[in-house]
């Protein structure tokens, strides 16, 4: 793709602002593409500078865009053609210079999750709402060789430092709630109870 003078000074922008992005932390390339999708949708709509030398004020400006209540869906805040060809360029740049990589991201994303005690349905659903499509999550959960079972069991005993698997219905009740609300299914979560 030839770049003029002013589609180069947006790639340049955007490509700085994925940097910083990716700096902080890993992204998949559709978070990252979203969060750009609002960066321009964002420029298109306000006052607010778009290069600027004071760190300060970029950190400033990326956290008023990033927690905004703004309508990204209205008819009136579509891209341009010409912007999503150089956000398209930027997800490209960057996934040439492997700053983002699904399967990267998706593995380490269910490393860390697991070392948390997330539940097997709960990183699913986290992993889908990045933009991770369902056969690379599959693969990905397949090839960790975590144990959801016993790591349903490690995070009951942690919780619960008094569970008995004989409790009473009640106290059953909770700590099904509470391996749920963390992502377990209910297979790994009666197991413990038999």
């Amino acid at each position: 793709m030839n770049l003029s003078m002013k589609e180069s000074l947006n790639f340049k922008t955007l490509l700085n602002l994925a940097q910083y992005y990716l700096a902080k932390r890993d992204h998949s390339s559709h978070e990252l593409s979203i969060k750009l999708n609002k960066f321009c949708l964002l420029k298109n709509k306000s006052s607010h500078p778009i290069q600027n030398k004071n760190a300060k004020q970029f950190d400033e400006f990326t956290e008023d865009f990033s927690h905004t209540d703004y309508d990204f869906s209205s008819s009136n805040n579509q891209l341009s053609t010409q912007q999503i060809a150089i956000i398209d360029e930027v997800i490209l740049y960057c996934e040439e210079h492997k700053w983002i990589d699904d399967v990267r991201f998706t593995r380490n994303y269910i490393a860390t999750q697991h070392k948390k005690g997330t539940g097997k349905n709960k990183l699913k659903q986290n992993l889908y709402q990045k933009g991770i499509n369902v056969a690379l999550i599959n693969q990905c959960l397949e090839e960790s060789g975590i144990d959801w079972f016993e790591l349903a069991k490690e995070i009951a005993y942690k919780k619960f430092i008094s569970f008995n698997p004989k409790a009473p219905l009640d106290e059953k009740a909770k700590i099904a709630r509470f391996l749920q609300s963390r992502g377990f299914s209910f297979d790994e979560i009666n197991s413990l109870f038999e």
